[in-house]
């Protein structure tokens, strides 16, 4: 789930950063950087380690809205590295995987490259065919700058 949260995040993150209308490339790709390592360090690294404390706080039900605080440790015992460890390291697993994905999609271009060139003569739609879709490596980088901070904070 903090996975699908973070991809969708992303890819909204970078429409966010588009309406804001940046001076440069380099503005929004500096945008970008910094508010998807925000939310998803947020996300991956301080909810995971809230969502099992036991903070002894009732809002709303146990807890903050029964989620947050509803744990059951009140110290960072080695129970809970095992609990919130396994469940992070997976998390971070799959955090490094998921980029590594778009690979998939550069081969499922090449295929409907291959059955589509063919049918199609027209200039635009052989351009469309052709173009590669859009790298945002500010958001690669924040990624890989969020999963190294986790790392190193449950370290």
């Amino acid at each position: 789930m903090v996975v699908a949260i973070n991809v969708v995040a992303a890819s909204g993150i970078a429409k966010i950063a588009d309406m804001e209308r940046p001076a440069s490339l380099t503005v929004r790709s500096h945008r970008i950087m910094g508010m998807v390592f925000m939310v998803q360090l947020t996300n991956l690294g301080f909810l995971a380690a809230f969502v099992h404390l036991d903070l002894d706080v009732h809002i709303f039900g146990e807890g903050i809205f029964g989620l947050i605080g509803n744990g059951i440790f009140t110290d960072l015992v080695s129970e809970w590295y095992v609990v919130v460890g396994s469940s992070v390291l997976l998390t971070t697993c799959l955090q490094t995987v998921c980029p590594l994905l778009g690979i998939l999609t550069s081969w499922l271009q090449v295929a409907r490259r291959w059955c589509c060139a063919c049918r199609w003569r027209a200039r635009s739609t052989l351009v469309d065919l052709y173009t590669p879709p859009h790298f945002e490596l500010a958001m690669q980088h924040a990624q890989q700058l969020c999963i190294l901070f986790v790392a190193f904070m449950f370290s």
